[in-house]
């Protein structure tokens, strides 16, 4: 049998069309998903420090976002009693105190100011009961039957007491004032035997508040 050789030309077509007669492949990708992190929106008032042992609240107030306490605020005077030394306020704390001799997980005190009312005082008081590993109470109504007064001429503070007789025996008192939009608290917090024995200094301390210099 005789073959002929096929031209260059027709050779060519013919290559063309086998390849176009393939399936194109089709190739797959598989894209990681973007990882996600839970965040806690909880945003209460700082000044609740970790004492005994417990970190059920540490850090867990926080700050508002973009919010920090004014560094020299004029807005309200007090007259701390001698017995309590002075510390460096925070980025948050407007004041704060100690006893001389304790530290601040055995006894911290406190003064914060926050816009609005920071959550309501049922979210506060559970939290604050929380730290003192004390279960939360479910009436809101509990709250203010709970509250005593402490007021001088100028203001009337809502004051919360909470014990813990557990070992350790834990405690704390806080005073709350609204005042122009902005809710302040002042807190009194660490063992119990401390808190106690500094109970009436702290009340005195709270009829000692009074107005300052308006800030325009």
């Amino acid at each position: 049998m005789e073959f002929k050789a096929i031209p260059p030309a027709v050779l060519c077509l013919i290559i063309l069309s086998c390849v176009s007669c393939k399936k194109q492949e089709v190739v797959y990708y598989e894209i990681p998903k973007e990882s996600t992190v839970a965040v806690d929106s909880a945003v209460m008032p700082e000044g609740h420090p970790t004492v005994a042992g417990n970190s059920s609240g540490a850090s867990s107030m926080g700050s508002l976002p973009g919010f920090s306490a004014p560094k020299q605020q004029t807005e309200l005077v007090w007259n701390a009693p001698e017995e309590w030394v002075v510390g460096s306020p925070s980025s948050v704390r407007i004041g704060s105190f100690a006893i001389q001799g304790l530290s601040k997980n055995e006894l911290d005190i406190s003064i914060t100011r926050f816009p609005g009312d920071v959550g309501g005082l049922f979210s506060n008081v559970n939290r604050w009961r929380r730290q003192l590993s004390l279960p939360p109470l479910t009436d809101p109504g509990e709250i203010e039957e709970s509250a005593l007064m402490v007021s001088n001429e100028h203001f009337e503070f809502r004051v919360f007491k909470m014990n813990n007789d557990e070992d350790p025996a834990l405690a704390s008192e806080v005073g709350v004032l609204d005042l122009n939009g902005f809710t302040w608290f002042f807190k009194l917090t660490g063992f119990k035997e401390h808190v106690e024995k500094e109970e009436a200094r702290f009340e005195a301390f709270l009829r000692s508040v009074r107005p300052g210099e308006v800030q325009s």
